[in-house]
């Protein structure tokens, strides 16, 4: 293989990518109750709160208040259990829509739940059929549901609700084609989808821009194929990460999408293992983790990522690092308020150093650094970052 090919792959693996290295998964309280332990649950986000819905075996509605990492129960879900449902949030009120019940039974319906009332309101009924596995999100006040199964059939067909009107409305099928337990999250006046089971897992994405009424591909999740996995977003940026590859396999890698340079950045590991069927949400400056399954146990932990300390990607921020390629060159932009030693190295699989290099700040403690790929063989590498007492870590794919 020439250089040429092998800087080329750089190209695409390296542009865009963020490190989060001083952030950590931080245990909080566990949702309470006796067996409180679930897979397949609905998470919302709702003004302060974040709400947990359902799930394998539950129909009740657990509240979590950040600021005070205290749990309250709600109302329980009128239908009872309900898990693999399909949830979104548009105009202060949460939607659960479809999903299964006791011995796999499916429903149709969709309800509204209304905080400020702590009250369920049932709305039209999915226009379609029974639905499960599906996937959900919300752009402006209005609500999308697509994707699934309803147990003989698995779908891509996309509707749009009005919760004004009570009303469906049917949109351009989903372009990936059908699919159970895809990842869904919406970023502005965009929604995605991708991922899950298609005959086999996946790991692409799509995204559906409301103003061309429409679906182009976008990169696919740089992790391996992925059914059950937690998706959310928040502000510009969305996330995808754990679930599951056929009854053998469970992930515990987490990724960052931002839809601005079409590119995913890793995050750390999930801290206590791989799991399927986990749900997420984002609030603040952190993003969370709760519930799940790893083939052998249930769970009602909760787990947060807090990005407001260390290394990150905000410029404003007094440890500052991102990495792109430019001109055939890894470059690094870095910024080092407490003037650390800090230094970049590229590392094969072996554990052998390939590259290092100091950094140095450049007049008001930030600069670039360029890190040269001649030379470097195909293979798998990884390429850390290292600051003071902070590592971050990346991994390189080289074809």
């Amino acid at each position: 293989m020439n250089k040429q090919t092998i800087i080329g792959i750089l190209i695409v693996l390296c542009t865009g990518i963020n490190f989060y290295s001083s952030a950590q998964w931080v245990a909080k309280n566990s949702i309470p109750g006796v067996a409180a332990q679930r897979d397949g649950a609905v998470s919302w986000v709702i003004g302060s709160k974040c709400y947990v819905v359902g799930g394998n075996g539950h129909d009740d509605l657990m509240e979590y208040d950040p600021a005070n990492d205290h749990w309250t129960a709600r109302a329980s879900i009128p239908q009872g259990i309900t898990m693999f449902g399909m949830g979104f949030v548009c105009n202060g009120k949460g939607y659960l829509c479809g999903g299964n019940g006791p011995n796999f039974t499916y429903y149709q319906s969709l309800w509204e739940y209304d905080p400020d009332f702590n009250q369920w309101t049932q709305r039209k009924d999915f226009p379609t059929g029974k639905r499960a596995s599906g996937c959900a999100f919300s752009i402006g006040d209005k609500g999308y549901v697509g994707c699934g199964d309803d147990s003989t059939y698995i779908y891509s067909d996309f509707y749009k609700y009005d919760p004004l009107t009570d009303d469906w409305y049917p949109m351009p099928a989903f372009a990936g084609g059908y699919r159970s337990f895809p990842y869904a999250f919406s970023i502005g006046d965009k929604g995605f989808i991708g991922g899950g089971w298609q005959l086999t897992e996946l790991n692409d994405l799509w995204q559906y821009d409301t103003l061309s009424n429409a679906w182009i591909q976008r990169s696919s999740l740089p992790g391996d194929p992925r059914e059950c996995a937690a998706s959310f977003s928040s502000g510009e940026y969305g996330y995808v990460g754990l679930g599951q590859a056929g009854f053998s396999t469970t992930f515990d890698d987490m990724y960052k999408f931002d839809p601005i340079g079409n590119s995913w950045s890793p995050l750390p590991v999930f801290a206590v293992g791989g799991r399927a069927w986990p749900t997420g949400f984002a609030y603040g400056s952190s993003i969370y983790i709760t519930t799940g399954w790893d083939f052998s146990t249930f769970y009602n932990d909760l787990y947060q990522l807090d990005f407001s300390t260390g290394i990150n990607s905000d410029p404003e921020s007094s440890a500052y690092f991102n990495a792109y390629f430019r001109q055939g060159k890894i470059v690094v932009d870095y910024k080092n308020k407490n003037n650390e030693p800090a230094q970049i190295s590229l590392i094969d699989m072996q554990g052998r150093i390939v590259k290092t290099i100091h950094l140095k700040n450049e007049g008001n403690d930030a600069g670039l650094i360029f890190l040269e790929t001649e030379g470097i063989n195909s293979g798998i590498y990884i390429l850390n970052f290292q600051m003071g007492n902070t590592n971050a870590t990346c991994k390189l794919s080289v074809y």
